[in-house]
């Protein structure tokens, strides 16, 4: 991508472009449009994505599905608001010590952020018209 920026595009790096493109959309500021819009082929990100070795190799499928499909619904995200649920609730299944409902002092047990992250994001899953092919 680093290449095309640089050949067809007014930016000498992939980073002035993704910040130029990240003013006009979200900053609104009156910056030069990019002479040349980049476009990724969403097939072809989502290969790398199922390569990513903490994936690739995990034993636990269904996290690994819904990892995959949440990084599909980021990428078809239609608002900034959204993309950054997505990925709060992505950040907080990964990185969560706990994915079960834990065990309060009055006996009851309370969901914990990550399960109420893996609720949400089964919801939007399972509401979109995504498809992912293996």
């Amino acid at each position: 991508m680093s290449a095309l920026v640089q050949a067809f595009t007014q930016y000498k790096s992939l980073e002035e472009y993704l910040d130029a493109c990240f003013s006009i959309v979200l900053k609104n500021q009156n910056i030069s449009i990019p002479q040349c819009m980049i476009k990724n082929d969403i097939n072809h990100f989502m290969h790398l994505v199922t390569q990513w070795s903490p994936l690739k190799n995990t034993k636990f499928t269904r996290t690994k599905q819904l990892i995959e499909r949440t990084i599909w619904l980021l990428v078809y995200s239609s608002s900034i608001s959204e993309s950054e649920q997505i990925l709060e609730s992505l950040f907080s299944i990964i990185l969560s010590k706990y994915d079960v409902k834990l065990l309060n002092a009055t006996n009851n047990y309370d969901d914990t952020h990550c399960v109420k992250s893996i609720r949400y994001l089964q919801n939007l899953i399972s509401s979109s018209e995504i498809e992912l092919v293996d």
